[in-house]
């Protein structure tokens, strides 16, 4: 059943809700550019920028938005004609391919410069090593490693560094799926005009890509612009599951095409499931059309099993019903900040992240159900039932989401995917309804000037270290987060005094930062500092316990610092939790073994021999694996079998120089002295971090007795 049309009275409903988000658009960032205003980090970009660029695009937007009230119907007629003459027939086709490219184009020249939002650092230090699935998003990691297999040799020079080498490859994915995205916001804004269009027979073209430019100028589309966290492949997966159901609903499509849609989404990510609501309502709609039913029963069907089948083949190591405890516990019980959820601070964060991937959004989703509510009377449709279901199943996990360890400010793409349901499901509600062109049109002209107006100083913010920077500085994240991020770049810059003037101010906000120790501690672990470090790492472990690789640098700087038996307990965690560890089964030995528990070493080296005779098999030229392989076969009194490992150890074309000490201990207790100095004076030209260096030094020197085993 179609929506009723409006009377007379409401004909310029459609553009009060996009005329109030306007005005509160302009208000809000026009209060966040002056000082101590940067709580509102989801509109304060201009604050970066000259005041006269703030003053200047205001002035535009507000005169633009009068005088698009003030003379509607001829403004509109103008628009529209301009529109309908330069996309007349095939020219849309070759208009819209122009247009991806060189949207594909911009998402790569103004690419976002820095990985301090998201996951983004640690994506780009793990990438190169690690190839791990991660289950709440199997798909979007197989292609997220896949095109950084493809793409990481286009980047290497002498001049760019790992780090950037990295964030280049892994931004190539982004950029391409915006140009997809781009690509498929066609045909939903098409499908979007339809719903006014039905009514009249006139040209949908001009309402079509205004549409289209309402959903590629909201603040989500920072994800394409080389944004390393990989939402995007998610985001536009939903633009397609969008399209696809509103098409259906349209009679246009089987069911299948969604639902294969929504099996796609939830493979690119499991909180697509959310999107599994409004395709019930698709579900429903199938199953009441008699001529639809046994189709939809079919479809429904198939897409159930391709669910399922993704489902399953990720739930054999993903816990759903875990996660989602843990996300309530976060949210309600968060020993991190507690008492946030229910505080102004999640308020505030609440609506800045909202305002930062909009401005329309969910803004525009409420503002378009109220106008729906009050103007539309006796409508059953659909296309109505379908968009307040999407939009509702997307605001209780933006409503949900606690204060993460990141901080909300820079969790912000978390959620950014959802925009696009807001938006789409606002347009849908206002356009659903028999509404004049001049108000239509003028409504959407306003919007796309107002989403420019908050978007692209977002987006240029993010293109400029200088500006970025500056941003991250004033990000309201709390418990001395902002701080230790602050020192993270400028240890990505080499400035290791800013570094650890930010990392103190971090812990002058909170002492219970494990973040800031860590940084302290690896700060102070490069410049051999290691007592210094050892304390940070006590300090971190004592925090997260729990931490197996914090407590893993605490065994580390044990070893330096030459007080390896200190480690044992930390050390003996570890092996509890991950029994097959051979290093950890090593070192705790070697620790044990130094501190005089002598049976309980050999324990540990007799679990870890097997281990290490297997890493060497299988990794016959690895040359640390051999020489651990030798020092254990030493440690369990087979003193023959470790000279000959280690002898090949040393040997190797890679060899660890750390083999050329365990030889000199080895050598010195078989009497060969001679051999066992040149050995250790091997070890310390090519290893500068050897524990018992000094001690070492001295013994050649013949100032000292050899070295201890």
């Amino acid at each position: 059943m179609r929506a009723a049309p409006l009377e007379n009275g409401a004909a310029r409903a459609p553009t009060i809700p996009i005329v109030l988000i306007a005005v509160a658009t302009l208000a809000v960032h026009l209060a966040s550019s002056g000082p101590g205003a940067s709580w509102m980090w989801g509109a304060h970009f201009y604050a970066f920028f000259p005041a006269q660029l703030l003053y200047g695009a205001s002035l535009l937007v507000a005169a633009a938005t009068v005088l698009l009230l003030l003379r509607e119907e001829s403004i509109s007629s103008k628009i529209t004609g301009v529109l309908s003459r330069g996309l007349d027939g095939r020219r849309i086709w070759g208009f819209a391919a122009l247009s991806v490219a060189f949207g594909t184009c911009l998402f790569w020249v103004f690419r976002i410069c820095h990985t301090y939002l998201g996951d983004g650092a640690v994506i780009v230090d793990e990438i190169d090593t690690s190839r791990t699935i991660l289950h709440r998003e199997p798909l979007t990691s197989l292609l997220q490693h896949a095109v950084y297999t493809v793409t990481k040799p286009w980047f290497f020079t002498p001049q760019n560094s790992i780090e950037a080498v990295a964030r280049n490859a892994v931004a190539v994915g982004s950029v391409v799926t915006g140009g997809v995205f781009l690509a498929l916001a066609w045909p939903l804004a098409d499908e979007l005009s339809r719903l006014r269009s039905s009514h009249e027979s006139d040209d949908r073209r001009p309402v079509a890509f205004l549409l289209w430019l309402v959903l590629v100028t909201q603040g989500y589309v920072q994800l394409f612009f080389g944004y390393v966290e990989n939402y995007s492949f998610q985001a536009t997966g939903m633009v397609l599951f969008l399209w696809l159901s509103l098409r259906y609903l349209r009679g246009a499509c089987a069911l299948l095409w969604p639902a294969l849609a929504l099996s796609l989404c939830v493979a690119l990510h499991f909180s697509s499931l959310l999107l599994g609501l409004p395709f019930l309502v698709l579900v429903a709609a199938g199953l009441r059309t008699p001529e639809r039913k046994r189709a939809a029963l079919r479809d429904l069907a198939i897409s159930g099993l391709a669910i399922t089948i993704v489902v399953v083949l990720a739930v054999r190591k993903y816990d759903p019903i875990h996660t989602l405890l843990d996300m309530f516990k976060t949210a309600f019980a968060s020993r991190r900040n507690p008492g946030y959820m229910f505080s102004g601070a999640h308020y505030r964060d609440f609506f800045n992240e909202q305002l930062l991937i909009g401005p329309l959004g969910m803004f525009l989703f409420f503002g378009a159900a109220a106008y729906t509510a009050i103007f539309v009377r006796g409508a059953r449709n659909r296309t109505i039932v379908f968009s307040l279901v999407a939009g509702l199943a997307m605001l209780v996990p933006c409503w949900m989401i606690g204060d993460s360890n990141l901080g909300y400010a820079r969790d912000w793409d978390l959620l950014s995917h959802t925009g696009i349901v807001f938006t789409t499901a606002g347009l849908a509600l206002l356009l659903v309804t028999r509404v004049p062109r001049p108000a239509l049109v003028a409504a959407l002209v306003i919007a796309v000037f107002v989403s420019l107006y908050h978007t692209v100083p977002w987006i240029a913010t993010n293109a400029s270290e200088t500006r970025s920077l500056a941003r991250l500085v004033t990000l309201p994240l709390g418990l001395g987060r902002t701080e230790v991020m602050v020192a993270w770049w400028y240890k990505s810059k080499g400035d290791e005094t800013s570094e650890r003037d930010w990392l103190h101010r971090s812990l002058a906000a909170n002492r219970r930062n494990a973040s800031a120790y860590y940084q302290l501690g690896v700060l102070d672990m490069k410049h051999r500092a290691y007592g210094d470090a050892i304390d940070s790492f006590q300090h971190m472990v004592a925090l997260r316990p729990d931490k197996i690789e914090f407590r893993g640098r605490l065994a580390h700087a044990y070893y330096l610092a030459d007080r390896l038996p200190e480690a044992a307990s930390d050390l003996q965690f570890i092996v509890t939790q991950q029994p097959a560890n051979r290093m950890a089964l090593f070192y705790l030995g070697e620790s044990l073994q130094q501190g005089g528990r002598t049976d309980e070493a050999t324990e540990m080296f007799t679990r870890a021999e097997p281990l290490c005779l297997a890493a060497v098999i299988e990794q016959p030229e690895d040359g640390s694996a051999a020489a651990t392989y030798g020092w254990v076969l030493f440690r369990l009194g087979r003193d023959d079998e470790s000279l000959t490992t280690l002898t090949h150890a040393a040997g190797l074309e890679s060899p660890a120089p750390v083999a050329h000490c365990y030889l000199g201990y080895v050598l010195n207790r078989m009497g060969r002295e001679d051999d066992s100095r040149d050995r250790f004076a091997t070890c310390l030209a090519l290893d500068d971090e050897v524990p018992e260096r000094r001690r070492i030094e001295m013994w050649l020197a013949g100032t000292g007795p050899p070295p201890s085993e």
